[in-house]
């Protein structure tokens, strides 16, 4: 970085035998006969990679901290950018690239006052026994932004999925010049972006569960420039009419018939792929290793599984995933004999 910094200076000139002092101790002491050709040769190469990699412009402006902030009220402070060498190395970063950015939803326009959204989530069974979530976003009495989401088939039905869904929403939707504060009952939201994210992006993510909307989330929060305060209501707190209009739009959410798509791509300059070389530990890498690890293809007992989906979203409207079918089956009320009937049935087995 230093040296395609000296491009910049006044004293340089471009030339190999350029007098100002940096080029000449790089002649005369590391014997290099055109200092300039390789500070120009290295501004190239920096100036390939990503903004957040690059030592020289990736440093993004971050928000100023809030000062005398209410106990119940939390900053969201982006984790600091790359700025020792040993925070750039990571591994296991095997992934793909996602070609387009998320859709985007129209935004409003930037305001420099704070604004105030409320977030809930619920989750409920509905009347065919099925559990399903849904997510709340409360601006104020009779504004036309506030909405009731259901979350994806393909998603957990939790309500603290239900919060994250509503809050990576409402992050898209407003301008990322306009602060924000977001009220919830909860304590995982805030936790998890203004406690955890630090720790889970240095851990890859890995073993981490439902970690896609949060991810998603995570990358919406860090690209907007300023303040998002995170406040903490009590559970009793039934003065507040925003927690109950977001309680109520969540639930109104989770009883919907047809469930939201919300994408959760991430733009390609916001990733984060792989494990901090400085983190990692054993268990870390051996957990990272075996998600990667390419499964053996078993076409049969995946054509089952298909099935037994089909016939779940057929019934309940919903998509588990396989992971969850196959602990299902080893319920801990099931007997030996119908956990090894159903284990046969999965495999064809009879």
């Amino acid at each position: 970085m230093l040296v395609a910094q000296r491009l910049e200076h006044d004293d340089h000139m471009p030339r190999a035998t350029c007098p100002c002092l940096s080029c000449t101790e790089d002649r005369h002491i590391r014997s290099c006969s055109n200092p300039h050709s390789c500070a120009t040769a290295v501004r190239t190469r920096l100036r390939q990679l990503l903004p957040k990699w690059d030592p020289i412009t990736g440093e993004n402006p971050r928000p100023a901290k809030v000062p005398d902030l209410p106990e119940d009220t939390t900053q969201f402070l982006p984790p600091k950018q790359i700025d020792r060498l040993t925070d750039g190395l990571r591994i296991l970063t095997k992934g793909k690239d996602l070609e387009q950015a998320p859709e985007p939803l129209q935004r409003d326009d930037a305001d420099e006052a704070v604004v105030d959204i409320y977030l809930n989530g619920r989750a409920a069974k509905g009347a065919d026994g099925a559990t399903w979530a849904g997510g709340g976003i409360w601006y104020g009495a009779d504004d036309a932004r506030n909405m009731s989401l259901q979350l994806p088939i393909t998603t957990t039905q939790t309500a603290n999925n239900g919060e994250v869904h509503a809050a990576l929403v409402c992050a898209r939707r407003t301008h990322p010049a306009t602060p924000l504060r977001l009220h919830s009952r909860r304590c995982a939201l805030k936790n998890a972006m203004a406690r955890d994210l630090e720790h889970w992006e240095d851990r890859g993510w890995v073993k981490k569960a439902d970690r896609a909307p949060l991810q998603a989330l995570a990358a919406e929060l860090k690209a907007r420039t300023t303040s998002i305060l995170f406040v903490v209501h009590s559970a009793d707190s039934a003065d507040s009419p925003g927690c109950a209009g977001a309680s109520c739009l969540a639930r109104e959410g989770s009883r919907t018939a047809a469930s939201d798509e919300i994408g959760l791509e991430i733009p390609r300059d916001m990733q984060l792929r792989g494990v901090k070389l400085s983190s990692l530990t054993q268990a870390v890498a051996y957990a990272g290793i075996r998600e990667q690890k390419a499964k053996i293809s078993r076409p049969a007992t995946q054509n089952r599984i298909s099935q037994v989906q089909s016939a779940i979203h057929q019934t309940y409207r919903r998509l588990p995933p396989p992971a969850q079918i196959w602990k299902s089956i080893r319920h801990k009320d099931f007997t030996r004999q119908v956990k090894n009937f159903l284990w046969k049935s999965m495999h064809d087995a009879h």
